[in-house]
């Protein structure tokens, strides 16, 4: 049974790494059909680095670059990658950023799985994180359907199944995407993974295939310890909207919601690591709070990425 792929990449002013990206998959034991490039309008010269180094495979139509007028943020930008990769002919659609880079038997690996499992219809492989020098598990349990609160899973001595992935070398069929449709457009960044993952488990399981390796290191963060201001705003808000639409309990997810604000401004207020940021950090959880409740999505100019994401 024949294996056909195309590789999405969302890319933001990290031009070093998405050639690295970029190679990762060109240089797979099983080749991609094509590549998408999904470059959120990069302004540290992605464009004519990608340009100088693949002028030849842009030009015969093995990748397909798509500069956007404007920084949508990553769920926007995975939702026209797997729009563009959708409109070829092809059996699996694959999502990541630009810092994920395939091991090159990543996708013999991910083939393998499908043909060892044929009513599957959604992958991931595992991660290497070099700053702990650790592989880990990509996908999540579910442990509480009223808060979505998850749980990472260890790693087992064989392929195991998940609720959540994340858009760090999910591979599913195209197929599926003619049932559940695009990835959400209006997330900007983070969760959008976890809402197409809910929304898939409808029709498919996802399994963890533990072969398949993808080099990717874990979330930078503030001083070591906190995640950005603007990272922090996103997560928040998109994940209360996650709740509001799949808990198993509408009454419990918004009372969950409120306490969590709550929980979260006294961290902000108490915690040592907050000093100097915590009005910052306070506002940012009120504004997530509030836009989630008035559904207010997509991108908020006082929360941008000055770099990549």
């Amino acid at each position: 049974m024949s294996f056909s792929y195309i590789p999405v990449i969302v890319t933001f002013n990290r031009k070093d790494k998405l050639i690295t990206a970029i190679q990762s998959v060109l240089d797979q034991t099983i080749k991609p059909q094509k590549v998408v490039i999904v470059d959120n309008h990069s302004d540290d010269g992605t464009q004519d680095l990608v340009r100088k180094n693949y002028q030849d495979e842009i030009e015969n139509g093995l990748i397909d670059y798509h500069y956007l007028p404007e920084n949508i943020g990553g769920s926007g930008g995975f939702s026209k990658g797997v729009k563009y990769a959708s409109k070829y002919e092809t059996d699996y659609i694959a999502v990541s950023d630009d810092d994920a880079f395939y091991r090159k038997d990543y996708f013999e690996k991910i083939s393998d799985a499908a043909k060892e499992n044929p009513s599957v219809k959604a992958f991931q492989g595992v991660a290497y994180d070099s700053n702990v020098d650790k592989i880990s598990i990509q996908g999540k349990k579910i442990i509480n359907w009223n808060s979505l609160d998850s749980e990472n899973i260890k790693m087992q001595k064989q392929d195991i199944y998940a609720d959540l992935a994340t858009f760090v070398g999910f591979v599913f069929t195209k197929e599926i995407v003619s049932k559940v449709g695009y990835p959400v457009d209006n997330f900007f960044i983070w969760n959008d993974d976890a809402e197409y993952s809910l929304r898939m488990r409808n029709i498919t399981k996802i399994l963890q295939v533990k072969n398949a390796i993808v080099d990717h290191a874990g979330t930078q963060r503030v001083g070591g310890t906190l995640t950005p201001i603007w990272k922090t705003y996103y997560g928040f808000r998109n994940k209360i909207v996650l709740r509001k639409k799949y808990s198993k309990s509408k009454l419990a997810a918004q009372s969950i919601n409120v306490f969590l604000l709550v929980r979260q401004i006294a961290a902000a207020m108490l915690k040592s690591s907050y000093k100097g940021k915590r009005r910052a950090y306070i506002k940012a959880f009120i504004d997530g709070f509030k836009d989630a409740q008035k559904g207010k999505m997509g991108k908020n100019k006082k929360y941008m990425p000055q770099q990549g994401y």
